[in-house]
């Protein structure tokens, strides 16, 4: 080898070392750069789908603390709160780990800031409807949503996260792009190496199968978060649609075919806005006048959807549309403003109830006592007592509208029990026919096996009978000149979605009452105010408006529910469904005896604030027989009491003022004398003796206004009933011996001792009073006598019975010490309360 080629060789090995050693240079310079790139884009790769998660974490916690609220506020029921409670405490740690996620990317973390910031707007508007749900305050709950700040937040929330959303995809396919850029230079590089040398090679060689094995693994990762943001868009429950700049559809979610009643196919990447509103006929016809250059929220209605749409623009251009079908949460939302309506004229029509109730038992006592009077003269008026009898029947048509008002209302004290349906029926069979008239057809269907219920039996009478006669009513409105009435009673099951849609009914087991005619049937409108009192589609003067109202009230208080189902002119069904029970049915009661026995002399303790309604009742009581203490409340009845007062019954009032309440009165006179009688009336009880409904157990009602033969059978079932101290009888009636020269007086005295409940002796001469003296518990006598004068009477009845009780009756002068004394001219009360007094011992 000459020296010019050993020069050239050792060139040619410098040339190739410096080739080598550059080949590896960039190799090593390769594998380092390409090994931070992987590193970068792992860690880009590792932050995205943390944010991802927390990014969805955010949205489901919203929608689910959302969810909840609506529930709470439905259905008032605490535990349709349960999601809202999991939900909001899931919403502060997923905004914390999406801050955190958002600490390295600038644009993120403005936009989680703002994400965060809205979050927290919703959960406060959250919090404050269900605290005042839970605070029984449903009504402010409800006018909060209604102004629509919630809905806005949870839009803008929504638009939020799917913008974020749909810049941290791009960013990922950036970053893949950039990975998979990387990859082909790496690739390149090994392949110059393997040119170059085969120590190049093999190190370009490893070097490239790792890289590719890390590739792949970033790839793996960057496809899995795809596939998270793909799953976060699709979980929205609102149908999402993503346009670009140009208006053309980029991203969406099965959810918006299907609330647009599109075929999937018709909504499809590159699809254009105008296309997409084309398709979606009505809904698209309503959104093709909104501009794309801003944002937009509407409810519209389509058919008998209603929907709920809205736009937001997104950066960079572009904007969001979401269509979210809400026509059950309308109809929802519908029921409850009608149950809050129902629920405002109920406590109206309670709050009236008892004053009205009141004043009618003030007519009702003094046209009854005013009939008696009346009636005992030698010659009655006819005239007069007709006019009464008119008087006393606008009463009971009174108490009747009351009654109804009050079953609406839900505030009627009810005596319910087991119940056998088919017995019922068959008892009642007789009177329906009656009420549905003999033109008209009246089929009574009893399925097998029906359950037994449990309810008022009058009140469940009462209300088969109003039905009855709304379907009699409705086939005479139809001019026809018969129809068919057709009740039937079957059991039924009702599920949940039945009872949710009901409103505050439990599902589960029940009987149902359905009454079905031929009749004209009733309109939408008339079907939607049918329940509510005094709304009627009858002819002025023809109809009350109450029977439907009564009805519904019924329902609602025994745990049951009532529906109605019409159609104009093929006639009406209502549907009353009533809980099932599984007491035994209790065996018909023995007939009671319809003879009314008076008062035996007992002492009744009255306690009523209401002067006139005291006045008369203690009148009443009297004319029937007993000894009546009046009381003007609980605390001046307990006083009575506590000073030695030992009743026979106490007749109290249940609504008064004072410090103590009418059950409190009868506990306390209980403890005083065992065994004591306790009678209470009242026109509305409220919560003081009647719980859930239901009168409470061994309570007495009798409800204003009363009539005197329903008030003595009660008086005199409760005081035969009463124990009485080693067997007593009742003490006979005391025998008044009335002494009185001029007739009409002597007869009117007489009668009104003898309606009081006393045996009375009449005598018009001081000789016939000594005959009659030794058979007298008392003597009323007058002053001026034919053949004596009053005083030497009074003296000789002392001779010959030391301690019988002389009231002397007197228009003039003053009182005589050692006898009563009764100014003349008195009334009835003035006689009955100086006769009690004369016989006190």
């Amino acid at each position: 080898m000459s020296g010019s080629q050993r020069r050239v060789f050792f060139w040619q090995l410098v040339a190739l070392a410096i080739g080598l050693v550059t080949l590896i240079g960039l190799g090593v310079g390769l594998q380092d750069r390409a090994e931070r790139s992987i590193e970068k884009v792992s860690q880009n790769t590792e932050r995205a789908r943390r944010q991802v998660a927390a990014l969805t974490a955010v949205l489901d916690g919203l929608q689910d603390a959302e969810t909840g609220q609506r529930g709470l506020l439905l259905t008032n029921r605490a535990a349709y709160a349960e999601p809202y409670t999991a939900a909001t405490a899931r919403i502060g740690p997923a905004l914390a780990a999406l801050l955190a996620a958002a600490r390295d990317t600038p644009w993120l973390q403005a936009e989680a800031a703002e994400l965060a910031e809205v979050s927290r707007a919703k959960i406060a508007e959250l919090d404050q409807t269900v605290a005042l749900a839970r605070a029984g305050n449903l009504a402010a709950a409800l006018e909060v949503v209604g102004t629509d700040r919630g809905k806005q937040l949870m839009d803008d929330a929504r638009v939020r996260v799917i913008r974020i959303g749909t810049r941290l995809e791009q960013q990922e396919q950036t970053q893949s792009t950039l990975l998979q850029d990387r990859q082909e230079r790496l690739a390149w590089a090994t392949q110059l190496a393997l040119v170059a040398g085969v120590l190049v090679l093999g190190l370009a060689l490893m070097l490239a199968l790792l890289n590719r094995a890390r590739l792949a693994s970033l790839q793996a990762a960057q496809r899995i978060s795809g596939e998270r943001l793909a799953a976060t868009i699709e979980r929205i429950r609102d149908g999402v649609a993503v346009f670009d700049r140009q208006d053309r559809l980029i991203l969406s979610n099965a959810r918006l075919a299907a609330v647009l009643h599109l075929d999937p196919v018709q909504v499809r990447p590159g699809q254009h806005w105008d296309g997409l509103m084309a398709a979606a006929g009505a809904l698209g016809s309503a959104l093709s006048d909104w501009p794309t250059n801003r944002a937009e929220s509407a409810e519209i209605t389509v058919g008998s959807r209603t929907l709920e749409v809205w736009r937001g623009l997104m950066p960079g251009g572009g904007h969001i549309l979401g269509v979210a079908d809400i026509s059950r949460r309308v109809a929802a939302e519908d029921i409850a403003r009608q149950a809050q309506k129902m629920e405002v004229l109920g406590q109206m029509t309670g709050g009236v109830a008892h004053d009205f109730n009141n004043l009618l038992q003030i007519v009702s006592t003094n046209v009854e006592l005013a009939s008696l009077r009346i009636a005992r003269t030698p010659a009655p008026d006819a005239w007069l007592l007709a006019r009464l009898e008119a008087a006393r029947g606008g009463v009971v048509r009174g108490a009747r509208l009351t009654r109804h008002l009050l079953a609406f209302a839900r505030r009627q004290p009810l005596a319910p029990e087991a119940i056998d349906p088919r017995t019922l029926l068959l008892n009642l069979e007789d009177m329906l026919r009656r009420t549905a008239g003999g033109a008209t057809e009246l089929e009574v269907v009893i399925g097998g096996g029906v359950w037994a219920v449990r309810a008022d039996p009058n009140q469940l009478e009462n209300a088969l009978l109003n039905l009855t006669l709304n379907a009699r009513d409705a086939i005479v409105a139809g001019g026809r000149p018969s129809g068919h009435i057709t009740i039937q009673v079957n059991n039924a099951t009702l599920d949940e979605t039945y009872a949710a849609q009901a409103g505050d009914l439990l599902a589960g087991a029940y009987v149902v009452f359905a009454v079905t005619d031929t009749g004209v049937g009733m309109t939408a409108d008339a079907l939607t105010h049918a329940t509510e009192p005094f709304y009627t589609t009858k002819p002025e003067g023809q109809g009350t408006g109450l029977g439907l109202s009564m009805v519904f009230g019924f329902a609602k208080q025994s745990g049951g529910h009532f529906q109605l189902y019409s159609e104009v002119g093929r006639g009406t069904t209502g549907r009353l469904y009533l809980p099932r029970t599984e007491e035994a049915t209790a065996a018909a009661p023995a007939s009671f005896d319809p003879g009314t026995r008076m008062g035996q002399g007992e002492a009744i303790l009255l306690v009523e604030d209401d002067a006139p309604v005291r006045l008369a009742g203690a009148e009443v009581l009297r004319s029937l027989g007993y000894s009546v203490t009046e009381a003007a409340g609980p605390d001046a009845a307990l006083a009575l009491l506590n000073q030695g007062l030992r009743p026979n019954l106490l007749l109290t009032d249940v609504v008064m003022p004072g410090t103590l309440t009418a059950r409190s009165l009868a506990q306390q006179a209980a403890a005083l004398i065992p065994g004591l009688p306790v009678l209470f009336t009242s026109g509305y009880t409220q919560n003081a003796i009647v719980h859930n409904g239901t009168l409470d157990a061994g309570v007495t009602l009798l409800s204003k206004p009363w009539v005197m033969e329903e008030l003595a059978r009660t008086l005199r079932r409760l005081l035969d009933a009463a124990p009485r101290p080693d067997g007593m009888q009742a003490a006979p009636p005391k025998t008044i011996l009335v002494v009185e020269d001029e007739p009409l007086i002597l007869m009117t005295t007489a009668d009104t001792l003898t309606d009081a409940g006393y045996c009375v002796l009449e005598a018009a001469d001081g000789a016939s009073a000594l005959t009659f003296a030794p058979q007298a518990d008392l003597v009323v006598l007058d002053m001026g006598l034919p053949d004596m004068p009053g005083m030497d009477l009074a003296q000789a009845l002392r001779n010959v019975r030391p301690s019988l009780p002389i009231l002397i009756a007197s228009g003039g002068g003053s009182p005589v010490p050692g006898f009563g004394w009764l100014p003349k001219p008195y009334d009835g009360r003035a006689l009955c309360d100086a006769v009690a007094e004369a016989l006190k011992p």
